[in-house]
């Protein structure tokens, strides 16, 4: 089987609606599907019972396994989902996300890869504010930069299942579990693959998104654990030019319109060179 999906879900009925009938819809089948409930009182376990029923009956049944118990958070009741799969990349699609459209894995999946982690293009929106909405474009090659001031969203990825079976994902992170192990797996010299595809439709109303300082807080903690200390104290010098990200576009405007102070030029060609030193660092790593 070339892939497993997992969906968590706790009390989240109507996000869980549109994750299943993302799912089901597909014009692709060569996948398994694992829903992990957190014991939700809100009818959430009963539209499990419902589809797992309907889809029994059905000539295409993706379901393998479903439970519908009390668990320790989002990365624990994702673990739980990944000891039960058993295709060749895992897919961790939570309530409330989709996939981008019906035919969304038959392009994902049209060719056969061998890369560690497959990765596309994300649609963010929020139900309360559309402002939000818009398409978030991942670059190739993937980078420490892309790392250490960004992610990828977990939904538009494919992971090879023999990457996380065996460790999963460190519950003692609450918010950015998926953050630590990819970047664990970046400086371990894992193979990423780049599709342009929008994969996902992803929403920005989920605890992460809430609860900014403390996910900060805990990228913080992530990158001091895992990042090696000769690249640390690197990024230390350049925090001051990532703090003042607009002073460094209004230098490389006044280089590109043909003047410049010294002073700016001086501060310009600093962070050029941190950044290649960080570079040159990353490949040997």
């Amino acid at each position: 089987m070339t892939l497993s999906i997992v969906t968590i879900n706790y009390n989240n009925l109507e996000g869980l609606r549109r994750t299943i009938n993302s799912v089901i819809s597909q014009t692709w089948h060569d996948f398994e599907w694992i829903i992990i409930d957190g014991g939700s009182t809100d009818g959430s376990k009963e539209l499990i019972e419902e589809t797992a029923k309907k889809l029994a009956s059905s000539d295409f049944n993706p379901l393998s396994y479903w439970c519908s118990e009390p668990d320790k958070g989002i990365y624990n009741a994702m673990n739980k989902g990944i000891k039960h799969c058993n295709g060749e990349y895992i897919n961790c699609m939570n309530s409330g996300d989709e996939l981008y459209e019906t035919t969304t894995l038959e392009k994902c999946f049209a060719t056969k890869h061998s890369a560690d982690i497959l990765y596309g293009n994300a649609f963010l929106y929020s139900e309360f504010d559309e402002k939000k909405n818009k398409i978030d474009k991942f670059p190739f090659p993937i980078n420490f930069y892309n790392f250490y001031f960004g992610n990828i969203c977990h939904q538009a990825m494919f992971v090879k299942t023999n990457a996380l079976k065996d460790t999963g994902f460190n519950e003692e992170y609450t918010l950015c579990a998926d953050y630590a192990k990819w970047l664990e797996m970046y400086f371990k010299n894992t193979s990423f693959e780049y599709m342009d595809l929008i994969i996902c439709n992803f929403s920005l109303d989920g605890k992460s998104n809430e609860d900014i300082s403390n996910v900060l807080r805990e990228r913080e903690k992530i990158q001091k654990e895992i990042i090696p200390t000769s690249i640390l104290s690197i990024i230390k010098e350049l925090e001051e030019y990532h703090t003042y990200g607009s002073d460094i576009l209004q230098i490389k405007n006044i280089l590109r319109n043909g003047g410049f102070t010294f002073l700016f030029l001086k501060l310009f060609l600093n962070f050029e060179k941190k950044i290649g030193k960080i570079k040159s660092l990353i490949h040997h790593k």
